[in-house]
């Protein structure tokens, strides 16, 4: 099941909880094999745009109002950030045990953030969340996808319109690095796996 910012329960890197694994399970490893890279992205070859080579946009050509509803979406992860007083510490120990809450949750620390921080540590994360559609048209944030390596799948998120990706572009790739969305077949493509976006056109 999916989650996204409105849906409760939703967390964001800053809040504790990974927003999902972006790795995939052991048994969906098992069920691709390995293939011989066919196509490579390096520093020195980027195609300045993704719709070859098998690799299909995720914006797809979004509408005015998906649009506007992806930056609403990524407005509001950023105030998730901004509209924080305090962030969560370390346990808080009593007679050597951790406190709970009334429900049975832990208590932490709570120190306090001043706009600044909050603001250093978003422009630090929010390359890590792209905004993608529901085949119903419901907007949802997601993790960014990466391969192995943990760099995140380049063509991919050069593949978003920017309104659904507020992140930056590496533009010092190691010479070696294999974009998994150019490779047909990769377990990690996010073209054709676990996190194949759901609005293509």
């Amino acid at each position: 099941m999916k989650r996204n910012l409105n849906m409760p329960g939703f967390k964001l890197k800053h809040m504790n909880t990974p927003l999902l694994d972006k790795k995939p399970l052991p048994e969906a490893r098992k069920e691709k094999t390995p293939v011989k890279p066919t196509n490579i992205l390096t520093a020195d070859k980027r195609p300045s745009f993704l719709h070859n080579n098998g690799v299909v946009s995720s914006s797809g050509g979004l509408t005015p109002s998906e649009k506007a509803e992806a930056n609403r979406l990524l407005d509001s992860v950023k105030g998730t950030y901004m509209d924080r007083k305090f962030k969560q510490g370390r346990l808080v120990f009593e007679d050597g045990k951790p406190k709970r809450t009334p429900e049975g949750g832990f208590i932490r620390e709570q120190i306090p953030v001043s706009p600044e921080q909050n603001l250093k540590e978003y422009e630090m994360e929010k390359g890590g969340y792209y905004v993608d559609f529901t085949k119903g048209g419901k907007a949802v944030v997601k993790g960014v996808p990466s391969g192995d390596d943990d760099i995140p799948v380049q063509s991919f998120i050069k593949s978003l319109d920017p309104s659904q990706y507020r992140g930056s572009f590496i533009e010092d790739l190691p010479k070696n690095y294999q974009d998994p969305g150019l490779i047909k077949g990769h377990p990690l493509n996010p073209f054709e796996g676990y996190q194949r976006a759901e609005n293509y056109r």
